[in-house]
């Protein structure tokens, strides 16, 4: 992608290091434009993404991976990772046995002034 880096708060940063540590080599993030993962479309995993996701981030040295409509849609500093509650969720994604998800919240883009509004 870019030399763009995403943005995530404290909490995500800090259990993105706490799941590595857990996990070893291989962890990963992955942005998903398909509304498959829960809310915010993120899924943490131990395994190399499929070919179709493209190399989008890095966070504490964590891969972030994105299918091509996330990356098409929004550029790495326009998204934000943060860490949301989720006590019964019974997603595969490796932060769930935390009690918690992360979720993608987009940064609103900053536009000049002769952009038209969606550009």
């Amino acid at each position: 992608m870019t030399d763009e880096a995403i943005g995530v708060s404290a909490e995500g940063r800090a259990l993105l290091i706490e799941l590595a540590r857990e996990s070893g080599p291989g962890l990963c993030v992955l942005l998903d434009d398909s509304g498959c993962c829960g809310p915010g479309n993120v899924f943490v995993q131990s395994e190399s993404p499929q070919p179709s996701y493209r190399f989008y981030a890095s966070v504490a040295g964590i891969p972030v991976y994105a299918d091509p409509a996330f990356v098409r849609d929004a550029r790495p500093s326009e998204v934000r990772l943060d860490v949301r509650s989720a006590p019964r969720d019974d997603s595969a994604s490796l932060e769930s046995r935390h009690g918690v998800r992360l979720v993608v919240a987009f940064v609103p883009r900053r536009r000049a002034p002769s952009e038209p509004v969606g550009a």
